[in-house]
């Protein structure tokens, strides 16, 4: 009987002590003085047939450049991409299959230098043999520079 309450006090003794460095740690996320994004890669996804090579945001400029490679086996007309929290979006006439094009997306918000900026990728585009409009979604984590 009394090895059982022993080691129900250690689990115990133990449990709380977990539970409150979690507890800490959750309060200085929540008050910015730990900073859990750079803790995040930068990764650039985009899905149905397109490549994101690289991104990069400049506070600056207020601009978002894609680095995007086209491999959905077309040749695309029509092209636009937009990104979450930028108002002019990437606007060309012909994408070619294959082809590398970097896209500067702009009239995005305020940022500030060294923060990450998360956003969703919206590319539409038209099939230039079928006629067809088509939506590709993704998105992107770079950091501000």
């Amino acid at each position: 009987m009394k090895r059982s309450q022993v080691a129900l006090e250690f689990i115990m003794t133990y449990g709380w002590m977990i539970i409150t460095v979690f507890v800490v740690i959750g309060a200085l996320v929540s008050f910015g003085i730990l900073r859990v994004d750079a803790l995040f890669p930068n990764k650039c996804v985009i899905s149905n047939g397109f490549a994101c090579i690289d991104s990069k945001a400049e506070s600056g400029t207020s601009q978002l450049q894609l680095n995007i490679k086209q491999g959905t086996g077309k040749d695309l007309i029509n092209l636009t991409i937009s990104a979450s929290d930028c108002i002019n979006p990437a606007v060309i006439d012909e994408f070619i299959k294959g082809d590398r094009q970097t896209f500067i997306i702009s009239g995005c918000s305020s940022w500030i230098d060294g923060q990450k900026y998360y956003g969703d990728i919206n590319i539409t585009y038209t099939d230039i043999y079928s006629g067809l409009y088509h939506t590709a979604f993704g998105s992107v984590v770079t950091k501000v520079s």
